[in-house]
């Protein structure tokens, strides 16, 4: 797995997974796992958030 989001873009995902799910764009709140999640899965949640906000 590849682990290379800057510290920055770590803070925007979590902030941004915290709003979807509050919003109910997210069923899942996935905030809390950013520290600990690859880059292909942070990806894919922010497609899910992409498609699911067009």
């Amino acid at each position: 797995m590849t682990y290379s989001l800057t510290s920055t873009a770590k803070q925007d995902l979590k902030e941004l997974l915290k709003t979807t799910f509050q919003k109910g764009i997210l069923k899942v709140n996935h905030s809390d796992h950013v520290e600990r999640i690859s880059d292909g899965e942070a990806l894919g949640l922010l497609i899910s958030v992409v498609k699911r906000t067009l």
